[in-house]
């Protein structure tokens, strides 16, 4: 009974609705509709577009690609 007075009292609450109001923003700014359109892989291709590789050539390419850019910015990861 307690309780059930409580849930009403938080629900008809302005600050609860400016709390979820305020979350849903936050969730839509930053995921955008990307949390909606997630899909599994399909069959034959690596988890979601991601995978390591050891092919020294794709490595080498991707370090120089990583250290000119870093370069350009005058800002070197440590």
């Amino acid at each position: 009974m307690l309780l059930k007075k409580e849930l009403s009292l938080t629900f008809r609450g302005l600050t609860y609705w400016l709390a979820v109001l305020f979350i849903g923003v936050f969730l839509f700014t930053q995921l955008g509709s990307d949390f909606i359109s997630l899909k599994q892989p399909e069959p034959g291709q690596s988890d979601y577009g991601i995978a390591h590789t050891t092919n020294k050539k794709d490595i080498q390419q991707q370090t120089i690609y990583n250290l000119l850019q870093q370069y350009n910015n005058e800002s070197y990861n440590t």
